[in-house]
């Protein structure tokens, strides 16, 4: 039996697909079809890897992880206005994910790190729901970028999704809808 903890933002909570629970519903229900193996799915709204390092040593412990997956970032990359006020830095980024990691490691060398999806412009300059925030392809690239480093610095498996979803699979500019989660899923599922 193995504890799968899932952790990240709207997009790992599904967001936007509540027929089926995003790319990690799917995985919870097809792992958790006929064995043993628990899956939770930890993901917040509006996430990033500080709100993250704040909460993942104590929701991994309680649910005694053997494996974890982290999908976290693209809220990160969000700034306010100009690009000059980011979310987090990309130095803060890497800072939070050393420490997410190291805590993560504590529990288990089971981690495999999910990439970032990519915006639809046209309703993320700004965001519609919040246009004092904007997503742009190029700055959550960089954030990713962050991302591939550490992981194979650290030799952490690093799961690519940037080049899954199309603008037709983003409902609202940012969260896939049900077609765009189960391409997520298709691609995540062999790797985790």
């Amino acid at each position: 039996m193995s504890k799968y903890c899932i952790f990240g933002d709207s997009i790992t909570r599904g967001a936007g697909d509540p027929e089926h629970g995003g790319w990690a519903g799917r995985f919870l229900r097809e792992r958790e079809t006929g064995s043993d193996d628990r899956v939770y799915v930890l993901g917040i709204n509006g996430d990033t890897s500080t709100g993250l390092l704040a909460r993942i040593e104590v929701e991994a412990r309680a649910r005694k992880a053997d494996v974890i997956v982290i999908m976290i970032g693209i809220n990160d990359s969000r700034y306010y206005g100009s690009k000059d006020k980011p979310e987090t830095t990309l130095d803060g980024y890497r800072e939070n994910l050393t420490k997410i990691v190291a805590i993560a490691r504590t529990f288990t060398p089971r981690i495999t790190m999910i990439g970032m999806t990519r915006a639809d412009e046209t309703k993320t300059m700004p965001i519609e729901w919040s246009p004092e925030k904007f997503h742009d392809n190029a700055t959550i690239a960089s954030y990713e970028s962050v991302l591939r480093e550490f992981c194979a610095s650290e030799g952490l498996p690093f799961v690519e999704v940037s080049d899954v979803l199309t603008v037709d699979d983003l409902g609202d500019g940012i969260h896939p809808n049900a077609e765009g989660y189960r391409k997520l899923f298709d691609r995540i599922r062999v790797s985790v």
